[in-house]
């Protein structure tokens, strides 16, 4: 089994997070959406916006699902 599907299928909750990472939700897509074509930084923005009004219960476990 791949290194991947061990990590994903592990349910240890004492290991770290797989997904986020960044201080603040949506950090590392906010600072790459300057390289970004204009929609697709667009396209970016919504999903920051909508991460970052995401209760933290909901934001885990949509991390999780990664």
């Amino acid at each position: 089994m791949r290194l991947f599907d061990l990590l994903k299928h592990d349910k240890n909750q004492d290991l770290p997070r797989l997904a986020g990472g960044a201080p603040q939700v949506g950090e590392r897509l906010g600072a790459a959406s300057r390289y970004m074509d204009q929609k697709e930084a667009q396209a970016a923005e919504q999903m920051i916006q909508t991460w970052r009004k995401m209760s933290p219960a909901e934001y885990d476990a949509f991390a999780r699902s990664l």
